[in-house]
């Protein structure tokens, strides 16, 4: 089942985490999520983190990337963290407006499906906007 998938995922990035501070790591975690209007927690050798940060590009976000593997002694625990919060180890992890919104092209529920979801929902710049993490079509003119 896809929830023992989960589950075993979950146990891999604990299992890679090794020993930490629980509390410390979230500190960090709560700090990076509201430190940027969108926040990207990504590796860069992933095919699907390097499709979000195009994507953001694409769109003119600016989109905070928080590297998870360098160092990979920091960032594994992170990921473990992460993976207890949202329910999936999997990479890019990404917050807008501080929510967690999914991954690339997947994610839980209709509140964070990805951002290929909720971009054919015609969702995904509203909350870009929202958050304060595009310019507004009027403020690029201006400059015009």
């Amino acid at each position: 089942s896809a929830s023992s998938g989960a589950d075993f995922k979950q146990i891999i990035a604990d299992v890679l985490a090794g020993e930490y501070d629980a509390d410390a790591v979230n500190a960090k975690l709560d700090d990076y999520i509201v430190s940027a209007p969108a926040v990207m927690f990504i590796w860069q050798a992933s095919p699907f983190s390097k499709k979000a940060i195009r994507a953001m590009e694409m769109m003119g976000a600016d989109a905070k990337i928080v590297r998870l593997d360098d160092p990979w002694e920091e960032g594994n625990p992170m990921r473990a963290e992460l993976g207890k919060r949202v329910g999936r180890t999997s990479v890019p992890c990404i917050f807008i407006g501080g929510i967690y919104v999914g991954g690339y092209d997947g994610g839980f529920g209709e509140e964070s499906p990805g951002l290929i979801d909720l971009a054919f929902q015609g969702k995904l710049i509203p909350k870009l906007e929202a958050a304060g993490a595009l310019k507004s079509k009027l403020e690029t003119k201006v400059e015009a």
